[in-house]
Protein backbone atom coordinates (compact mmCIF):
# COMPACT_ATOMS: atom_id res chain seq x y z
CA UNK A 1 0.00 0.00 0.00
CA UNK A 2 1.33 3.42 -0.94
CA UNK A 3 0.60 6.39 1.28
CA UNK A 4 1.48 10.05 1.44
CA UNK A 5 1.26 12.44 4.30
CA UNK A 6 0.63 16.19 4.33
CA UNK A 7 0.65 18.70 7.09
CA UNK A 8 -1.37 21.88 6.87
CA UNK A 9 -2.34 24.72 9.12
CA UNK A 10 -5.82 26.07 9.70
CA UNK A 11 -5.92 29.81 10.16
CA UNK A 12 -8.78 31.25 12.21
CA UNK A 13 -9.31 34.99 11.69
CA UNK A 14 -11.09 37.27 14.13
CA UNK A 15 -11.66 41.03 14.11
CA UNK A 16 -10.80 42.07 17.66
CA UNK A 17 -8.82 41.19 20.78
CA UNK A 18 -10.42 37.91 21.88
CA UNK A 19 -8.24 35.13 20.51
CA UNK A 20 -10.21 32.25 18.94
CA UNK A 21 -9.51 28.71 20.12
CA UNK A 22 -10.64 25.33 18.88
CA UNK A 23 -13.36 23.77 20.99
CA UNK A 24 -12.20 20.26 21.77
CA UNK A 25 -9.12 18.45 22.83
CA UNK A 26 -5.67 19.07 21.45
CA UNK A 27 -4.54 21.06 18.46
CA UNK A 28 -3.37 18.23 16.18
CA UNK A 29 -5.92 16.26 14.15
CA UNK A 30 -5.28 13.32 11.84
CA UNK A 31 -7.58 12.35 8.99
CA UNK A 32 -7.41 9.80 6.19
CA UNK A 33 -8.58 10.57 2.67
CA UNK A 34 -8.63 7.67 0.23
CA UNK A 35 -7.40 8.17 -3.32
CA UNK A 36 -10.82 7.41 -4.80
CA UNK A 37 -12.73 9.87 -2.57
CA UNK A 38 -15.27 11.92 -4.51
CA UNK A 39 -14.79 15.71 -4.57
CA UNK A 40 -16.73 17.40 -1.80
CA UNK A 41 -16.46 14.55 0.71
CA UNK A 42 -16.14 16.00 4.22
CA UNK A 43 -12.95 14.84 5.93
CA UNK A 44 -12.92 16.98 9.11
CA UNK A 45 -15.23 19.35 10.95
CA UNK A 46 -14.05 21.50 13.84
CA UNK A 47 -15.47 24.35 15.88
CA UNK A 48 -13.62 27.43 17.08
CA UNK A 49 -14.94 29.95 19.60
CA UNK A 50 -13.81 33.21 21.12
CA UNK A 51 -14.78 35.11 24.27
CA UNK A 52 -16.91 37.73 22.49
CA UNK A 53 -20.66 37.89 22.99
CA UNK A 54 -22.21 35.07 20.94
CA UNK A 55 -24.04 36.33 17.86
CA UNK A 56 -22.26 39.69 17.82
CA UNK A 57 -20.21 40.96 14.87
CA UNK A 58 -17.03 40.44 16.91
CA UNK A 59 -17.81 36.75 17.44
CA UNK A 60 -17.71 35.95 13.69
CA UNK A 61 -14.73 33.86 12.68
CA UNK A 62 -13.29 33.08 9.25
CA UNK A 63 -11.29 29.95 8.41
CA UNK A 64 -8.65 29.26 5.79
CA UNK A 65 -6.07 26.57 5.03
CA UNK A 66 -2.37 27.28 4.81
CA UNK A 67 -0.71 24.30 3.10
CA UNK A 68 2.96 23.73 3.86
CA UNK A 69 3.73 23.24 0.15
CA UNK A 70 2.07 25.91 -1.99
CA UNK A 71 3.57 24.50 -5.21
CA UNK A 72 1.24 21.46 -5.18
CA UNK A 73 -2.38 21.48 -6.25
CA UNK A 74 -4.53 21.54 -3.10
CA UNK A 75 -6.30 18.27 -2.30
CA UNK A 76 -8.47 19.87 0.38
CA UNK A 77 -10.62 22.99 0.64
CA UNK A 78 -12.26 24.72 3.58
CA UNK A 79 -15.60 26.47 4.03
CA UNK A 80 -14.56 29.94 5.30
CA UNK A 81 -17.69 30.41 7.44
CA UNK A 82 -17.96 27.05 9.20
CA UNK A 83 -14.88 24.93 9.49
CA UNK A 84 -15.62 21.98 7.25
CA UNK A 85 -12.66 20.59 5.34
CA UNK A 86 -13.48 18.61 2.22
CA UNK A 87 -11.73 16.91 -0.69
CA UNK A 88 -11.45 18.66 -4.08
Amino acid sequence: MLTTERQLSIEVSDENDCRPVFAGEGDVYAVTVTENSRPGVSVLQLTAVDADQPGSANSRLAYSLRPADRSRRPALAVDPVRLSIHSV
